[in-house]
Formats: C-alpha cells, sequence, structure tokens
C-alpha cells in the first residue's frame, strides 16, 4: 500500500512535468517534434523520462486497480485497489485542469502500457 502511495506521487510529479515540459502547437508534426528536439535537447529528454517513467507508474496502479499483479507478490486488498482507483482519478483531474491534451495522452498511454504487461 505505500507503494502505490509512492507510485501516486511519482505519477503527478512527472505528469506535472511532462505537460510542464512539453508544448503543444498547433503543428503536431514530426517535424516540430524533430525541431523541438534539436533546439532544446535537453528539455526534450527530460520531459521524454518524466513521460516514461509516469506511464511506468501509471501503468502499476492501473493493474493494481485491476486486481492484477498477485504474481509479483503484491497484496491484493480491497483498500489497494480502493487507493489506486482513487489516486488514479485525482491524479488525472488534478493534471486534466492543467492540459486536457497532455493528461488525456499521459493516461491513456499508462493504461494501455497496464493492459499490455499484465502478463510481464
Amino acid at each position: 500500500m505505500k507503494l502505490n502511495i509512492y507510485c501516486m506521487v511519482i505519477s503527478y510529479f512527472c505528469g506535472y512535468l511532462l505537460i510542464e515540459w512539453t508544448v503543444i502547437e498547433g503543428s503536431n508534426t514530426i517535424q516540430a517534434m524533430l525541431l523541438e528536439f534539436i533546439f532544446n535537447p535537453v528539455k526534450f529528454l527530460a520531459s521524454s523520462v518524466a513521460g516514461f517513467t509516469g506511464t511506468v507508474m501509471n501503468a502499476r496502479l492501473f493493474r493494481c486497480f485491476l486486481g492484477f499483479g498477485k504474481e509479483q507478490g503484491q497484496a491484493d486488498t480491497l483498500a489497494a485497489k480502493i487507493i489506486a482507483g482513487t489516486g488514479i482519478l485525482l491524479i488525472f483531474a488534478a493534471l486534466f485542469s492543467f492540459s486536457p491534451i497532455h493528461a488525456v495522452l499521459y493516461f491513456g498511454l499508462g493504461l494501455l502500457y497496464g493492459i499490455i504487461s499484465i502478463y510481464f
């Protein structure tokens, strides 16, 4: 249960950094992304690392909430599921207030990765 709380804090922090460091303007093309990488490589790589780390933390929370994770020896109690589900919703609501597009992509990727990595 402590691990779920740590995952929630890391997920929120990484999501906030991703929103602040990634700029979505009118043109979301490969060219714009490459130009961002060329002109601001540290910011681009830092936002990529924050996004990936947050996605992995979200995937862990989704797996706990959906009830998958017993094979890693995790406690699959009702309290852990309630905390994980409530945490996911609160973090999503907080990040959605900053940037809806970023929040939907961030949690969509976390859910997709959580579903894909259930058996790994």
